[in-house]
């Protein structure tokens, strides 16, 4: 996997997240960043095998590598078919509710804590 546009002190979290999520090695990650952000970040795809992750700046540590992850979720759902550019299809069905985004919550909060070693169990 080629990873440009982020400083190296979070390669080691893209790639253990990278792992994690059966990323495929061919796939580009181009990272890019707006302070006009109303959410933490984006994702998209540019071409097949080419993808975009949008951060919103000034995040703690934390709280970046969270949306990183959350953003990473979706570059594995647009390889293996489970949402298209359109973003309102979940694994072929037209979806109004948004299950993309509750599987990327819940599989960040997870990767970051397996990778910080923080076993924090949310209740809510």
């Amino acid at each position: 996997m080629l990873v440009r546009g982020i400083g190296k002190q979070y390669y080691e979290a893209i790639s253990f997240f990278s792992d994690k999520l059966r990323l495929p090695d061919s796939i580009l990650i181009d990272f890019t960043y707006s302070n006009k952000m109303s959410v933490q970040g984006l994702c998209w795809r540019n071409e097949r095998q080419h993808f975009c992750i949008r951060l919103r700046t000034k995040q703690t540590k934390r709280d970046l590598l969270d949306t990183i992850a959350h953003e990473m979720v979706h570059v594995k759902q647009y390889i293996n078919n489970e949402i298209d550019d359109s973003l309102n299809t979940w694994k072929g069905q037209v979806r109004k509710d948004e299950p993309w985004e509750e599987e990327a919550e819940d599989l960040a909060i997870r990767l970051v804590n397996q990778f910080t070693g923080d076993y924090y169990i949310n209740t809510n």
